[in-house]
């Protein structure tokens, strides 16, 4: 065929052809997610390589200050005058603490917690942490990081062993390649 027949050909079929779904762009969008994280990483990594040694320079060639001490004067001691003021203010603070706890409600008791909900969020919680387990290693078994992705699998079945994860966890390392 000739190259022209076989461009017409494509373009038809492209004409012809209903639009893809949108999950067909899913792969490249999580793959452009990883690269600009890994790029900030890098980034982030680089910035803390440099600023490190230049606040250590600066911290480290800064001539220190000379120490001064101060020695406070000795207090003198109240006169009758300053106790009686100091008297009356304390008489007038009680006083209104009094009147504030008079006029305040009594707080109320905390809310009951239903323990079911509280089992059923730390089992919601488990879970979750099951499963970030297995997707690290899922993700390393697709970067052929095989040994960093049997360490996941079996963590998970050592901390979650009666959870769905730990039963996916133990299906992925039967169908790892040894």
């Amino acid at each position: 065929m000739s190259r022209d027949l076989l461009e017409q050909l494509l373009r038809n079929a492209d004409a012809s052809a209903s639009a893809a779904p949108l999950l067909s762009e899913l792969p490249a969008r999580v793959r452009r997610r990883d690269a600009r994280r890994r790029t900030i990483r890098t980034a982030a990594a680089a910035v803390a390589a440099i600023a490190v040694p230049l606040l250590l320079l600066v911290t480290l060639t800064r001539s220190p200050q000379p120490r001064t001490i101060a020695i406070a004067p000795r207090p003198t001691p109240p006169t009758r005058a300053d106790l009686a003021r100091l008297d009356l203010q304390a008489e007038l603070h009680e006083q209104t603490a009094t009147q504030l706890m008079a006029t305040t409600p009594q707080a109320a008791s905390p809310p009951q917690i239903d323990d079911d909900a509280v089992l059923a969020y730390v089992r919601q919680q488990r879970d979750r942490a099951a499963l970030m387990l297995i997707y690290e290693a899922d993700q390393a078994a697709r970067r052929k990081q095989s040994n960093r992705a049997v360490a996941a699998y079996r963590r998970t079945i050592e901390l979650f062993p009666k959870t769905y994860a730990a039963a996916v966890a133990r299906q992925r390392l039967k169908e790892m390649p040894t």
